[in-house]
């Protein structure tokens, strides 16, 4: 599979384009917030995480078939990773009903977020609800002091992608991963 790193320098975004979206969105049965926001009133919070991250990524073209991970783990490594920033997630929730994610966590690399995953259910797609979210959060790091957001994108993604160069992303060089297949000598 080939993807693309793509920047965006958040310190020149113009969000002028997207306010009509913004109060569309808004304005819409759908519950915009935080990760931070669910975790006091959302008990159950790992769990919807988990799930809903898992059930996301079933969409996301990868080079071979996803295998669910185990919970304990997946917990541990989400919430414990030294960059999870549960202001800089949002969650869309329709209802009680968790549809959507758009994550950004710090990089190494000053003033620099990464966008880790943004993706919708399929049933909200196409409204406009992921540009949204994306364009909230690049507000958000903005209000951070962050300069620039950098994202992968697997280039058979072309939804994101469109999405991501709409907002202004930059495409990097494209670099290739690769899936070795070794015999076991059990075919000869």
């Amino acid at each position: 599979a080939q993807y693309w790193e793509s920047r965006l320098d958040i310190t020149k975004f113009d969000a002028a384009p997207y306010a009509e979206l913004l109060e569309k969105v808004d304005a819409s049965e759908l519950d915009i917030r935080p990760l931070s926001e669910f975790m006091d009133d959302t008990p159950d919070y790992k769990q919807r995480m988990y799930d809903l991250d898992w059930e996301l990524g079933l969409d996301e073209p990868v080079p071979a078939p996803r295998t669910k991970p185990d919970y304990e783990p997946w917990i541990k490594n989400y919430f414990e990773h030294p960059r999870f920033t549960p202001e800089s997630i949002l969650i869309a929730r329709d209802g009680t009903r968790w549809v959507g994610m758009s994550e950004l966590r710090p990089t190494p690399k000053e003033g620099v977020i990464g966008n880790w995953f943004t993706a919708l259910h399929q049933d909200y797609r196409g409204q406009g609800i992921a540009t949204a979210m994306k364009v909230k959060n690049i507000l958000w790091a903005r209000s951070q002091g962050y300069r620039e957001v950098r994202t992968d994108n697997n280039t058979l993604n072309r939804p994101m992608l469109t999405i991501n160069e709409r907002l202004g992303f930059v495409k990097q060089p494209a670099y290739v991963a690769f899936k070795k297949e070794i015999d076991d000598g059990s075919n000869l």
